[in-house]
């Protein structure tokens, strides 16, 4: 799955234009390792509390699916995330490089 994620997000179907690069629409569970992500949906309050909140950028720091959760990075701050909550938190990931 995530070697399929990888193909699709970087393809050019998911670029919209040279101005919106933001394409591919999926959870943060499903975001790999340094891809830049802006927060669509987030029902999670606790998380919306450190940033997380709809509209925000954040980068994917660690999310090798060994560890059951994942490290991001949003306002210069690290946050590690659990990846059952990760999955309710949808993202569209950046396409640019």
């Amino acid at each position: 799955m995530r070697e399929r994620h990888r193909k699709k997000c970087h393809s050019e179907i998911c670029r919209k234009s040279e101005t919106d690069s933001w394409g591919t629409k999926c959870s943060l569970a499903d975001a790999l390792e340094d891809d830049r992500v802006r927060i669509c949906r987030n029902q999670n309050h606790k998380t919306m509390e450190f940033g997380l909140y709809p509209g925000a950028s954040a980068r994917i720091i660690q999310n090798n699916g060994k560890n059951h959760s994942i490290l991001i990075q949003i306002h210069g701050q690290r946050y590690g995330i659990s990846y059952n909550i990760a999955k309710n938190i949808m993202v569209k990931i950046c396409c640019a490089k």
